[in-house]
C-alpha cells in the first residue's frame, strides 16, 4: 500500500487542474501524435527489450529518458504507466507502477486475430485484471477481446481535429495516403492509377514522402477524394483523418471500418481491388455525392472522435486514478 507520505504528495498534485505527468511508453506514431496533443509531461524510458515506434519527429511533450526512470526529475509527480497492449510493455510497465506505486494503464487499438493472439488474451484475462485497468479505443475492441467483466474498463475513442477549411481552397482531386507492404503492391498501384493525376504521399514507388503528420493534413484539406486502405486489425486512423479534414473517403471494408464509418454515407467500401476505379469514378462524377460525404463524416468525427472529447477523457481518467490508494 503507499505509505501516508506518498498519499498527502500526490493528493497535493494531483488537485484539479494541476500539472499531470505520465511514464509512457511509445509504440503506434498516430497514437503518439494524439497524445501529444494532451496537457502532460510524458516521460519515456528506453528499454532495448521493449518494442518502440521509429520515428524522426516524436512530439515535444515526449521526454527520452536513455538512463530509464531512475532519470525522472521528481517520482512524486508522476500520475501513472500507460502502456500499450503488449506483453512486453506490460511486463516493464507493471514493474514501474509497483515501483513508485502509481497505476498501470494498458492501451488496446487492435483487434484480435483469432488464431495469433489467443496467447495474449489468455494473459490479460488471467494474470492482469488486478495489476491494470485499460482503455479500448472503440466499443469494438473490448467486444472482439471478450474482456473478463470483473475487469475495469474505459472507452477513450481516438480524437481529431476537425477542419473548417475555410482558408484552404479544396482545389485537387484524388489523394493517395498510406504506406504499403510488397503485397499490397496491386491494390496500390490501382489506386494510384484509378483516375489522372492522382496524388500519392507514403513511402512507396510512385508516392511522395512525408516528414510530420501535419504535412499529410495540409495535403487532405485540399483534396476532394482520399484512398486509404488499413490492415483488417488495425484501426483505419488515415481514413479518420481523411474524414476530419473533409474529404469524401474511400477506404476497404473491414470490422474495424464497418464499426466507424457508414457505407455510402461517410464512406466507400471497397472488398476487392478491382472495385476501387469504380467507385473513386463514381464520386469524380458527382460533386453533389462528395459534397454531402464530406459533411457527413466532418460531423460523425465530430460527434464521436473530437480532440476536445479526447483530451477531456484522458484528463479526467488519470485525475482519478491518481487520487486511489493502491494495494501492490
Amino acid at each position: 500500500m503507499k505509505s501516508s507520505m506518498d498519499h498527502v504528495i500526490h493528493t497535493a498534485i494531483h488537485k484539479e487542474g494541476g500539472e499531470l505527468n505520465l511514464i509512457y511508453m511509445p509504440y503506434d506514431g498516430m497514437f503518439e501524435w494524439m497524445m501529444s496533443t494532451l496537457p502532460y509531461k510524458l516521460y519515456a524510458p528506453q528499454n532495448t527489450s521493449v518494442y518502440q515506434w521509429q520515428c524522426n519527429n516524436w512530439p515535444s511533450n515526449i521526454n527520452w529518458m536513455p538512463q530509464g526512470v531512475k532519470a525522472l526529475p521528481n517520482r512524486g509527480d508522476i500520475s501513472g504507466v500507460v502502456v500499450n497492449w503488449r506483453k512486453d510493455h506490460a511486463f516493464t510497465g507493471e514493474q514501474m507502477a509497483d515501483q513508485f506505486h502509481i497505476p498501470l494503464i494498458m492501451v488496446e487499438h487492435e483487434l484480435p486475430d483469432a488464431s495469433a493472439n489467443q496467447n495474449l488474451r489468455n494473459f490479460v484475462n488471467s494474470k492482469m485484471p488486478n495489476k491494470a485497468v485499460f482503455v479500448t479505443t472503440h466499443r469494438v475492441v473490448r467486444d472482439e477481446w471478450d474482456l473478463d467483466d470483473s475487469m475495469e474498463a474505459f472507452n477513450i475513442p481516438y480524437g481529431f481535429v476537425v477542419q473548417d477549411n475555410k482558408d484552404i481552397l479544396k482545389d485537387k482531386e484524388v489523394l493517395v495516403v498510406g504506406d504499403y507492404s510488397r503485397g499490397d503492391s496491386q491494390m496500390l498501384e490501382e489506386m494510384l492509377s484509378c483516375v489522372p493525376d492522382v496524388t500519392g504521399i507514403g513511402y512507396n514507388q510512385g508516392t511522395k514522402e512525408y516528414s510530420t503528420l501535419n504535412e499529410i493534413i495540409l495535403q487532405m484539406r485540399r483534396y476532394k477524394i482520399c484512398i486509404t486502405a488499413s490492415q483488417p486489425n488495425r484501426p483505419p486512423l488515415l481514413a479518420m483523418m481523411a474524414a476530419a479534414c473533409g474529404c469524401a473517403v474511400v477506404t476497404n471494408e473491414t470490422r474495424w471500418t464497418k464499426a466507424i464509418f457508414t457505407e455510402g454515407k461517410t464512406a466507400l467500401f471497397f472488398d476487392a481491388v478491382s472495385e476501387i476505379k469504380k467507385l473513386v469514378r463514381t464520386l469524380t462524377q458527382s460533386s453533389e455525392l462528395v459534397d454531402d460525404m464530406s459533411i457527413r463524416s466532418r460531423k460523425m468525427i465530430f460527434k464521436d472522435h473530437s480532440m476536445s472529447a479526447f483530451i477531456k477523457n484522458w484528463t479526467n481518467l488519470i485525475q482519478t486514478l491518481s487520487k486511489r490508494v493502491y494495494i501492490r
